[in-house]
């Protein structure tokens, strides 16, 4: 089973992954993830039934917090607020929680009504630090302590699907699982039910 979270093979995300696993930020203190997306009007299906978990957090909240997931390991969950400030809706249009992984502050933020800045991931470490932004259209510009890495516009989704095939003809699964998507949806719930 794979789950849709595509941003794991946007190529900037995956060189701060790697990254992350050679030791190069030392010991990570604080992740940030956002992304802002102004839309058209009001939300339809799922996204409009507060039953679901919520508009921002489920439909943008999610891939944010996979992609934290993906960097960090484990979060545990600390704080939440879930708003509506753009549209006065019955769910949220505005996401933003607060959790931890080991010593590390971690936010995530997800609009869905906002005319936000570009998508954009920040990591501090003892040792280094890095900014990775406009990721969410699977490209960017990755700022780091040691230079910078300019990433044409890839195609995440196509990146996934094609790696979901050639998992199927035996080789190694490096996208999310069913217990990604179920971590995720568990999150979703405690920030509902949290704010």
């Amino acid at each position: 089973v794979a789950m849709g979270f595509q941003n794991r093979f946007n190529p900037g995300v995956r060189l701060l992954r790697d990254a992350l696993r050679d030791g190069r930020f030392g010991c990570v203190v604080s992740l940030y993830v956002r992304h802002s997306s102004p839309a058209p009007g009001s939300p339809l299906g799922w996204r409009a039934d507060p039953a679901g978990g919520g508009w921002a957090i489920g439909d943008i909240g999610t891939h944010l917090l996979d992609i934290s997931r993906m960097l960090l390991g484990e979060l545990e969950p600390v704080g939440a607020r879930l708003s509506s400030p753009a549209l006065g809706l019955e769910v949220d249009d505005v996401a933003t929680l607060l959790l931890s992984a080991g010593d590390a502050n971690v936010v995530v933020h997800a609009a869905t009504a906002v005319r936000g800045g570009p998508s954009l991931i920040e990591l501090e470490g003892t040792d280094g630090w890095a900014r990775l932004t406009d990721f969410w259209t699977g490209g960017g510009t990755l700022h780091t302590s040691w230079g910078e890495v300019l990433f044409e516009p890839a195609d995440s989704y196509v990146e996934h699907v094609g790696a979901f095939a050639r998992a199927l003809g035996g080789e190694k699964w490096d996208g999310s699982g069913l217990a990604d998507g179920v971590w995720a949806s568990r999150m979703m719930k405690w920030a509902a039910a949290y704010d």
